[in-house]
């Protein structure tokens, strides 16, 4: 450290274990966990002038990191790995998705590359495939809806929260299949064949629907109720933020989209 602030060397010296530990929890190398802490530091010392002395600096450390870590992985091309780490650090630092630069990156990766148009989920073939796949898994019925309607229908969280926080699940899925219809090169009848496993979910308990215990406890008042009146503001862990709630969703359904296409050996997919 070359910087002569005494207060901040003071934090460099107590967090800096604690903080290379954070980034090297997140890479594969010693030497590259090393060039992130260094370029963390760095950052940190840019942005010590809008640091909140009474509140924590690990948090802030981290939160900075994390964005390091994103612009990281971004430049080496690992689109999945910027994917997966963008949606584990939403849950903890949701203001990362107000960041410019990071909208950026997100939104840079979530266009398909050249290379894939042919072959990916932007071909009919593709999009009937991914939805008997996503209709049919164990994605929570609120998580699909998010998922289809900004990777399919390309919509923002945050249009997704002004526009349909408050509706019933019932009310979006009819919503969706209509849209879904205008937008996706398949015809209407087999977008409702493959919605029918969703529209059986709306009358059902959500306690029979949501099997993890620990999802269980987190929407304790919802279980009793029926699937298709609640909504999506229900599930919100983190109402202060709802559009990093459904970012985190749709990413999630995504990612297990991945893992079943390739565990099928064939079929389309995602990039």
């Amino acid at each position: 450290m070359t910087q002569s602030d005494p207060e901040f060397n003071k934090l460099y010296n107590t967090y800096k274990n604690r903080v290379y530990g954070f980034i090297r929890s997140q890479v594969d190398e010693d030497a590259d966990a090393e060039d992130i802490a260094q370029e963390t530091w760095a950052v940190l010392w840019k942005m010590w002038p809008i640091y909140d002395p009474t509140r924590s600096f690990l948090p802030f450390a981290r939160y900075w990191a994390s964005i390091v870590l994103l612009r990281y992985y971004h430049a080496k091309g690992k689109r999945r790995k910027v994917e997966e780490l963008f949606s584990d650090l939403l849950k903890w630092f949701p203001e990362l998705e107000r960041e410019e630069d990071i909208q950026d990156i997100i939104t840079s990766i979530s266009e398909p590359d050249g290379d894939h148009t042919e072959d990916a989920l932007w071909l009919a073939e593709s999009y009937d495939a991914l939805l008997r796949i996503a209709c049919n898994g164990p994605n929570p019925l609120h998580h699909l809806i998010v998922f289809f309607f900004c990777k399919f229908l390309s919509w923002t969280p945050r249009e997704v929260v002004s526009q349909f926080d408050a509706i019933p699940l019932r009310e979006l899925v009819k919503i969706l299949t209509m849209e879904l219809a205008q937008h996706l090169p398949l015809p209407a009848d087999r977008i409702h064949f493959h919605f029918a496993p969703l529209r059986q979910c709306l009358d059902r308990p959500v306690r029979e629907v949501i099997e993890d215990e620990k999802t269980r406890q987190t929407h304790s008042t919802l279980l009793d109720r029926r699937v298709g009146e609640t909504t999506l503001a229900e599930y919100f862990t983190n109402s202060a933020e709802p559009t990093a709630n459904i970012s985190h969703w749709w990413y999630s359904v995504r990612r297990r989209l991945v893992k079943a296409v390739k565990e099928q050996g064939s079929g389309p997919f995602m990039t």
